[in-house]
């Protein structure tokens, strides 16, 4: 009778640290963080969230035909070159054409420049649906200004970008054409309207470029002077790159 008195709690006991250790175990496997580890590791969600997934949507070379070609696609007519030439279409370009545009015949030859929406930006006297003075034509409308297959050169210039934003900017201010020839009439060269090719240009170097004179060198707008389209493409500033035809 001692014997099972004293068998019977230690029988007791084992069933209860049996029972304990035997729920633990179950609990534990419950709450193991391995169990649930698909449903809170990083890295199972990794895919929608790592930057190479949506990275072709912000990657800036898809736009990379533009920057490279330097153009804007609804400005350019009919592409990125000149026509009937491989010659790249620049911001800053300078166009020259030895005859003069629109009849004058007090200046030998005629000057415009490339703007940085691809037009071309220039003076003449013609008194057209623009007005007379400033003009902003499209290449293809440029070349039907000159005589049939008349030569256009292109002249590529190293400060030609900030003389093209100005141009633009500045252009419709020039509502009157007019060439001292006879006399200065206090025609300085920092007069807008009224104006004429070559000088149009001339300020559009010299205030583009925070008052720089890359065209003649030592003028300043204050100086009463002519400048001829011969002096804006022999400036050292501008290098000939090649030319292509009116139409």
């Amino acid at each position: 009778m001692k014997k099972i008195k004293v068998f019977l709690p230690a029988l007791l006991m084992l069933l209860f640290f049996t029972s304990f250790f035997g729920i633990t175990s179950v609990s534990a496997s419950e709450v193991d963080p391995s169990v649930s580890a698909s449903e809170v590791n990083p890295s199972v969600s990794a895919p929608e969230v790592d930057p190479s997934v949506i990275a072709p949507e912000v990657d800036p070379s898809i736009s990379a035909p533009e920057a490279t070609y330097d153009f804007s696609p609804s400005a350019l007519e009919p592409d990125s070159t000149y026509p009937g030439t491989n010659i790249r279409v620049k911001v800053g370009d300078v166009l020259y054409s030895s005859k003069a545009l629109g009849g004058s015949a007090m200046i030998v030859g005629h000057v415009g420049i490339i703007g940085p929406d691809y037009m071309v930006y220039h003076v003449n006297p013609v008194n057209d649906n623009q007005g007379e003075g400033g003009k902003r034509d499209t290449i293809s409308y440029y070349q039907m200004r000159h005589n049939p297959n008349e030569s256009i050169a292109v002249y590529r210039a190293t400060h030609g970008r900030n003389a093209a934003n100005w141009a633009k900017n500045n252009y419709s201010s020039v509502t009157s054409y007019h060439i001292p020839v006879y006399s200065w009439d206090n025609f300085q060269l920092k007069t807008i309207n009224p104006n004429y090719c070559s000088k149009f240009i001339w300020q559009a170097f010299y205030y583009g470029n925070y008052d720089t004179d890359y065209i003649i060198g030592y003028y300043t707008p204050n100086k009463e002077a002519f400048v001829t389209p011969a002096q804006v493409i022999n400036s050292n500033d501008l290098t000939y790159v090649g030319s292509f035809r009116s139409r």
